[in-house]
């Protein structure tokens, strides 16, 4: 999907490539989550509120220009913010 609000909250791992993040707040150019069985994901499109897809589960997610709230701890991942192209399986 393409210019997407992406919400994700849940435990995993994580590859990110060319990324600016101060406390939490910043850019990444492609990040990759692989998600555990306990996380949600919510992808809505931009300025289309009809069009949007709600994942729980584990999933595999993959942004192309990131822009938002970034933060991963042991426990956690938090992500929420706009990305230019966003794929899931």
């Amino acid at each position: 999907m393409r210019l997407a609000h992406i919400k994700i909250e849940g435990t995993g791992s994580s590859f990110v490539i060319a990324n600016d993040f101060v406390l939490g707040f910043g850019r990444g150019a492609f990040m990759r989550f692989k998600l555990n069985e306990d996380s949600h994901i919510e992808i809505n499109k931009f300025l289309d509120t009809s069009n949007n897809i709600i994942l729980d589960g584990s999933h595999v997610i993959t942004i192309f220009g990131f822009i938002g709230y970034y933060q991963e701890t042991e426990e956690q991942i938090t992500l929420n913010g706009f990305t230019a192209l966003v794929f899931w399986r």
